[in-house]
């Protein structure tokens, strides 16, 4: 990773911090609410995210993505400054969280909803969180505490999927409830 982009991540971390984090994955909206997709670099994040976008969903991230409380104590999912540089879209908006997806490819579709333990277990091993070596310990502490607190308020779940299958309906069906 370039110098100007761990500054970017750090700087963008530190900005949110204690109540938002700045996580590695994509996601997608539909009316006003967003699925975040975690996955280690080559897993499918962009490819699942361009692939909904390219039906009725709208792409908020493809790389990284700002996850953060708002003054209204909702938790929202923000795109970070990178999306609308590469991609030169404009109306790109913030959206209510509903749920959190770690994506394994894999030949048959199977989906497993996660404990909030496992899911915040998982966030930190495959190394979804952007900036955490750059940060203080104290930092690393409120990263660690803030997505504690996220996967206990949120659902998760792990989707092993091909490239074949079309997650899309069931990514309505959870962005409705």
């Amino acid at each position: 990773m370039k110098e100007e982009q761990r500054f970017l991540f750090r700087a963008q971390t530190r900005a949110v911090l204690p109540r938002g984090v700045v996580l590695h994955g994509s996601s997608v909206e539909q009316h006003g609410n967003a699925v975040v997709f975690l996955a280690p670099s080559g897993g499918g994040k962009s490819t699942i995210a361009i692939n909904l976008a390219q039906k009725d969903f709208f792409l908020l991230a493809d790389d990284t993505i700002i996850v953060a409380d708002g003054s209204d104590e909702i938790t929202r999912c923000l795109p970070c400054g990178t999306l609308k540089l590469t991609t030169g879209i404009d109306n790109i908006r913030p959206a209510n969280l509903k749920a959190f997806i770690f994506l394994e490819k894999g030949d048959r579709t199977a989906l497993v909803k996660l404990t909030w333990e496992y899911a915040t277990y998982r966030a930190i091993r495959t190394e979804s969180i952007i900036a955490v070596p750059d940060l203080h310990v104290k930092e690393r502490e409120q990263v660690r505490l803030y997505l504690k607190r996220l996967f206990k308020a949120f659902p998760s779940f792990i989707l092993r999927y091909s490239l074949r299958t079309d997650p899309s309906e069931f990514i309505r069906e959870l962005l409705q409830s």
